[in-house]
């Protein structure tokens, strides 16, 4: 995955990260987390008003929360290829939702569990190097 690289990237970048805003991207990937989840289970019930509804919120949160966080001045290169990722997030969604293309919305759903588990590394490492 092309946005892996960026996450690789997080644990050297995160000082200028509080613990608090970390929390808030933690918080901002599990309303993400549950929005798809959401959408996944429309797909089996065939609720197709459900499935558009979940995943226009998951395209909410991808733009209020993950994109209107990122920090493009003081973030660099690191808050670029997140950008990057994130409008390829984008893409997914409007692709799943339109093509009823409930795969892709699984392997989305895996990309960003990876993501949100990389983001909870950094706090626990961040947890560890405060003691």
């Amino acid at each position: 995955m092309r946005g892996l690289r960026a996450y690789q990237e997080v644990d050297r970048q995160t000082a200028v990260l509080s613990a608090n805003s970390i929390d808030l991207i933690l918080l901002i990937y599990e309303a993400l987390l549950r929005r798809l989840k959401q959408a996944a289970e429309a797909f089996l019930s065939k609720d197709v008003a459900a499935r558009g509804e979940s995943l226009s919120r998951a395209l909410e949160v991808i733009d209020k929360g993950l994109i209107g966080s990122l920090d493009m001045q003081q973030g660099g290169q690191l808050s670029q290829q997140l950008l990057s990722q994130y409008q390829l997030w984008t893409a997914q969604v409007l692709h799943c939702n339109m093509k009823s293309d409930a795969v892709l919305l699984g392997e989305l759903i895996n990309q960003v569990e990876v993501v949100r588990s990389a983001w909870q590394q950094v706090k626990d490492e961040s947890r560890l190097r405060a003691h």
